[in-house]
């Protein structure tokens, strides 16, 4: 029986994970180039860093493909963002200043 427990908990969390790649496939296909952006940043200040203020691991170029957009309208769009006052930018540190605007780009897309 603890076999069965193990497999059905194994299932779960396979998934759990294969609705999560979905829905982001599905995100990002749907959504504007603000929206990818914002939904790529409230990803690691969220999911992965737990804060406001965080350096990124990934060169532009992978967020940029982590989005689903070319490397020059990603770092045009961040360059957009720091202008509007939503972000600031220091090499790989980004800081949220507005997380409200940002959750709102990423659900409207």
């Amino acid at each position: 029986m603890r076999n069965g427990h193990f497999s059905l908990d194994l299932l779960r969390e396979l998934s759990r994970h294969g609705l999560f790649m979905f829905e982001k496939l599905i995100s990002q296909s749907q959504k504007q180039l603000p929206g990818k952006v914002a939904e790529v940043i409230l990803y690691f200040s969220e999911d992965i860093f737990h804060s406001l203020e965080f350096e990124i691991p990934l060169t532009r170029e992978e967020m940029s493909q982590l989005a689903g957009t070319t490397k020059e309208s990603f770092i045009r769009t961040l360059s957009e963002f720091r202008h509007d006052k939503i972000i600031d930018l220091d090499g790989k540190k980004i800081s949220i200043k507005s997380m409200k605007i940002i959750r709102i780009l990423n659900d409207l897309g």
